[in-house]
């Protein structure tokens, strides 16, 4: 192969590779979804922002190219991305056919992107709409025309009542029972709770009513608190109550309904909450934690929570700054001092430290954590094992 024709061909292939590339670790640093439409269980498209990709595929077009963070836009059929590229990919990429927006120019683009997905998927769900109602219309029609053909007129009315009642059951869920946005006060926190037009119950018997409300703690842990309260007797002449107490009578009657159960209950579900922390943070979490240069003086502050049942003496965060192309300027390390007890938590804050820089930075690296027992014992967390709350 002749000089020119090598040149050609390596032409084309790094204009291929502009056009058609598919991006990954290889070519580049970060690939994230700026919007991307997934398919829920209910077989409907929903939108989610911001998510982090391990690769993109299936790119249909690049319609933006920011040169100067090498940042390149593409849309696939079900998601408007951005791609950090590789120093190394980006000097290769062929970039004559990609426009390079200002940032208002560049925002609008990407509207415009995000706007026609939601286009795309707004006509595949109500596609899927259509085609639902039609197979519900289809599946009434063969139900009522079989059921014409075997009962009588009064047969066919109790079969509809059954089957109303056995859709019903399949379609709720026993625990979520109708209020109609009743207030109720606990007789364990002693709150008013102002609820909505349901609330997630686990019996009612007598006078008293037990249900549970959802609650977020730390590192996104979920649990449950069980309230139990007087039994609001205008329900009684509520008929979405009373149906789905009808329906639901023998879940709804089958457990303890009392405070003690209720309490029991709380019990329960604080220990698994406290197993999930300890399990995802045997040695506690950072809380909020910050940095600034004041005058060229690093400051510092943070939070942090023992989960171990060891009293801790003190924890050590040991930092690096460095600048954008990534070059370290200042290392080092700030110590709190406890104690700190099971589930303590703890704050700390330097206004002025040892620490100075010079020149610009702009990244704080927490390269681990050195956790001091009152035993002597320590514990080093590296960089992946620490746990951030939030």
């Amino acid at each position: 192969m002749d000089k020119k024709s090598v040149i050609l061909l390596t032409l084309f292939i790094l204009m291929a590779l502009g056009c058609h590339a598919q991006y990954n670790r290889g070519n580049s640093i970060e690939r994230k979804a700026l919007v991307v439409y997934k398919c829920g269980t209910d077989g409907y498209y929903y939108p989610q922002n911001n998510v982090a990709l391990s690769e993109v595929n299936s790119v249909e077009t690049s319609y933006a190219y920011d040169k100067k963070k090498h940042v390149l836009y593409v849309m696939t059929p079900n998601s408007n991305c951005a791609v950090t590229l590789t120093k190394e990919y980006a000097k290769k990429f062929n970039k004559k056919n990609v426009p390079i927006l200002k940032t208002d120019q560049l925002q609008t683009a990407i509207a415009q992107h995000n706007a026609s997905l939601e286009q795309k998927y707004s006509l595949i769900n109500q596609q899927r709409t259509k085609h639902l109602e039609d197979s519900v219309a289809q599946a009434k029609a063969k139900a009522i025309t079989d059921s014409l053909a075997k009962v009588s007129h009064d047969l066919l009315e109790r079969a509809r009542e059954i089957e109303t009642r056995e859709q019903y059951r399949n379609s709720h869920d026993w625990h979520k029972v109708p209020i109609d946005s009743r207030q109720m006060i606990c007789e364990i926190c002693k709150d008013t709770l102002t609820l909505q037009d349901s609330i997630y119950c686990m019996g009612v018997k007598n006078d008293s009513i037990l249900y549970y409300t959802k609650k977020t703690g730390d590192l996104g842990k979920s649990y449950y608190v069980s309230h139990i309260s007087g039994f609001p007797r205008e329900l009684l002449a509520y008929p979405a109550y009373n149906y789905h107490y009808e329906v639901f009578k023998d879940s709804l009657t089958q457990y303890d309904v009392s405070r003690q159960w209720a309490e029991r209950l709380n019990t329960y579900s604080l220990l698994d909450y406290i197993e999930k922390l300890r399990k995802e943070a045997p040695y506690g979490f950072l809380g909020e934690w910050g940095w600034d240069v004041k005058h060229k003086m690093v400051t510092f502050h943070f939070d942090y929570t023992n989960t171990s049942e060891n009293t801790i003496k003190n924890v050590t965060v040991h930092f690096q700054l460095t600048d954008d192309a990534g070059d370290v300027k200042c290392s080092g390390y700030f110590q709190g001092t406890g104690p700190m007890e099971l589930f303590d938590t703890c704050s700390w804050e330097w206004n002025d430290s040892p620490y100075t820089v010079s020149g610009n930075v702009s990244t704080m690296k927490l390269t681990k954590i050195v956790i001091t027992f009152d035993n002597g014992d320590k514990t080093v967390l590296t960089k992946n094992q620490i746990v951030e709350n939030g």
